[in-house]
């Protein structure tokens, strides 16, 4: 029994996403500045970016950031840039301009790299009244567009720096080797930072400025939601209706496998009359996928009843099943002949929600008058169904219309045909908590993005009246209290550094100690720390469906405690 138990406890993590964000930091790879007083001369291997407003002293610096680092898919939540301004002459703001022209680090001069940019599309960012001193700006309009995706001129020519007057520097990449940092700290020949005392009032703050210590690098700290995975829906391909569908059937296949998605789902009528012959060109055509496909009939492959389905069933499988990936179940409806399902098929799916899993079902027929987002009414007690379970996403084909709905929590979409005019798919992008809908043009691979529709969210069962996170010599304890915990699986800690970097500090989740009649008190010490750096914490508690809630953050700074009697 205690065996089973623990099977069933680590299946149950296995159904769970994490909720939380990643982070990644990355030092600009090239960095120089453009100078209008010394056009043809190349600036490259400067310890600092010269940036100057007049007119008459033009000087631009120039960054990129290699972000090739980025899982594809990933969704970018926040990004933010960090630079060092190292003096600042009468100078206020910058403006910082994505650039929409190459450049090189080592050949860049005002003559011979554009430093263009649209002038309209700008981040104003106000400099610090002292310096040397840390410089953040929020840059997310810049490098993503609207629904997190990288822009993808970022990532091949970076940014532009332009200042509104006077002159000013801030740190380049080239700043962190001991050559150039000697030429910066000129009062002392090390790079010990006690034998700034009495010297440079430019040197001792530069290395207090969150110990610095000879780096003061452009970087680029970038939050994003990763892409669990994705899928591509097809519908109504029709073959045998004429050779164009063939045809387009086979640029579609060619298509999906340069996308690359987990699998691919067709809604419904896969051929135009249900005969063998059109199911042997549907199947030589799919074969060619390189991913695996799930189909399910529609009205005009059963055409003529029982014995339509029959050859369906021998063709193609059965025509009403689940398949699970990534904690998601995927439910596959025949509603050709019942859209409200017959009994034996409805009392199956029941079963199949109340395993209380995310749901993603797709089926050919609609359930919803698209036009008002109203149930149909031989479709209102299968709508009723998923309003009491954990449905996020219904999928249909069979009206040859792109149409989205979202009621009571479900997102309802509705799929044009592959059949003639229609030379596309959906592409699904899948994340924690939501997924992304693009409409990929079969003739170039074009992607427009459809409409983003979040997932189910149910709250969690654990109630937390405490969370602190309590400093030491280079340890931080994180102490929470319960007052009750129902279904809690366990508890997770994650931190975040000073540079933004997010991670799970527990190997193993933490293990219950409460219950529903009575909470608990915990404590975990993280010992991985250093003094005098800040870190936040958050607790995440699991419950045994897989939900998982985020408390916090709490923030702490070990230091060496003295203790006098």
């Amino acid at each position: 029994m205690k065996k089973a138990i623990v099977l069933f406890f680590f299946y149950m993590l296995s159904l769970y996403h994490p909720v939380s964000a990643e982070t990644i930091s990355v030092t600009a790879d090239k960095d120089t500045y453009l100078d209008k007083l010394y056009p043809d001369t190349n600036f490259g291997q400067k310890w600092n970016l010269l940036m100057s407003g007049p007119a008459t002293k033009l000087a631009h610096g120039l960054l990129r950031f290699d972000l090739s680092v980025l899982p594809a898919g990933a969704r970018i939540t926040k990004a933010q840039l960090t630079i060092l301004v190292h003096a600042n002459h009468s100078t206020n703001f910058y403006r910082i301009y994505p650039l929409s022209s190459p450049w090189g680090e080592d050949y860049a001069t005002w003559n011979s790299a554009s430093s263009g940019n649209d002038p309209a599309v700008f981040i104003e960012a106000a400099l610090p009244s002292t310096t040397p001193r840390w410089m953040v700006v929020d840059v997310t309009t810049l490098i993503s567009d609207e629904q997190g995706n990288l822009q993808t001129g970022i990532a091949a020519k970076g940014l532009l720096l332009k200042a509104d007057a006077g002159y000013n520097r801030i740190l380049s990449a080239e700043f962190s080797s001991d050559a150039n940092a000697y030429t910066c700290h000129s009062c002392h020949g090390s790079n010990d930072p006690s034998l700034d005392v009495g010297k440079s009032t430019n040197c001792a703050q530069c290395h207090a400025q969150g110990d610095i210590h000879l780096s003061g690098e452009p970087t680029l700290i970038v939050t994003y939601d990763p892409m669990l995975f994705q899928f591509v829906q097809v519908s109504d391909t029709h073959i045998g209706k004429s050779s164009q569908q063939a045809a387009n059937l086979s640029n579609a296949v060619a298509q999906i496998n340069t996308i690359n998605p987990a699998f691919v789902l067709f809604s419904g009528d896969l051929t135009d009359s249900g005969s063998l012959e059109q199911y042997s060109v549907f199947k030589t055509a799919v074969a060619n996928l390189s991913m695996p496909y799930h189909c399910v009939p529609g009205d005009n492959d059963i055409v003529d009843g029982e014995g339509d389905l029959q050859r369906y069933r021998e063709q193609l499988g059965d025509d009403y099943y689940t398949f699970d990936y990534q904690g998601f179940q995927f439910i596959g409806l025949d509603n050709n002949v019942e859209t409200a399902l017959d009994q034996v098929q409805r009392e199956w799916l029941e079963n199949e929600l109340k395993k209380g899993k995310p749901e993603i079902i797709f089926a050919h027929k609609p359930l919803l008058n698209y036009q008002n987002c109203n149930p149909l009414p031989e479709a209102q007690q299968l709508v009723s169904l998923f309003d009491t379970y954990t449905v996020d996403m219904f999928m249909n084909g069979h009206d040859h219309l792109v149409k989205e709905c979202i009621l009571n929590n479900t997102s309802y979409i509705k799929y044009k045909n592959l059949s003639y005019a229609h030379m596309g798919d959906h592409l699904y992008r899948v994340y924690a908590d939501r997924i992304l809908m693009y409409h990929v043009d079969l003739r170039d691979g074009s992607e427009t993005f459809a409409g983003s529709f979040p997932l189910i969210q149910p709250p969690t069962l654990v109630t937390i009246s405490s969370l602190q996170a309590i400093p030491s010599n280079r340890s931080v304890t994180i102490r929470w209290v319960t007052e009750s915990e129902i279904d809690n699986a366990g508890f997770n800690i994650y931190r975040t550094t000073p540079n933004g970097e997010t991670i799970k500090i527990n190997k193993n989740i933490i293990l219950v100690q409460g219950s529903a009649a009575a909470g608990a008190v915990y404590e975990f010490a993280d010992n991985t720390v250093e003094n005098r750096k800040t870190y936040s914490y958050q607790l995440e508690d699991i419950d045994t469906n897989g939900t998982a809630r985020l408390h916090g953050p709490v923030s702490a700074t070990p230091r060496l405690l003295y203790l006098f009697k």
